[in-house]
């Protein structure tokens, strides 16, 4: 099947008259919806993202275990507490390319279970994304 279909509009062969078909329309109205997606707020999702990663604050580790499941890696302390790394990876598609993404979460438990600290790096949106709300 052809996307374009040439028509000739004189016998010269240099002076043709192209046609879109329906199957090059559609794609067309595809691309156009696709990149009609409004861009998303990056301090809206940071925000939320800090607010859902902070209510583990001063609570149990037991609660961040169930929201995120294991973690991908657990240390005990010298002074025997616990750090708790959740690692996500992931790729997006950007301007014709494919990027890697990464967060790292980092939970700081004290020696009664209770989470002292809470620390992500990463991509903010991708972060987000694996982790907020």
């Amino acid at each position: 099947m052809f996307l374009l279909s040439p028509e000739f509009v004189t016998d010269r062969p240099v002076l043709r008259r192209f046609t879109i078909g329906p199957p090059a329309l559609l794609a067309c109205a595809m691309l156009l919806l696709a990149g009609c997606g409004g861009a998303r707020d990056v301090r809206g999702a940071t925000s939320s993202f800090g607010d859902a990663i902070g209510r583990f604050k001063g609570g149990p580790v037991e609660a961040a275990i169930a929201a995120y499941g294991e973690p991908t890696r657990r240390a005990g302390r010298d002074d025997g507490g616990t750090d708790l790394v959740w690692k996500r990876n992931g790729t997006v598609f950007r301007n014709w390319a494919f990027v890697p993404q990464d967060c790292t979460l980092t939970m700081l438990a004290d020696v009664d279970g209770k989470v002292a600290s809470v620390v992500a790096g990463g991509n903010s949106l991708y972060c987000a994304n694996e982790f907020g709300p």
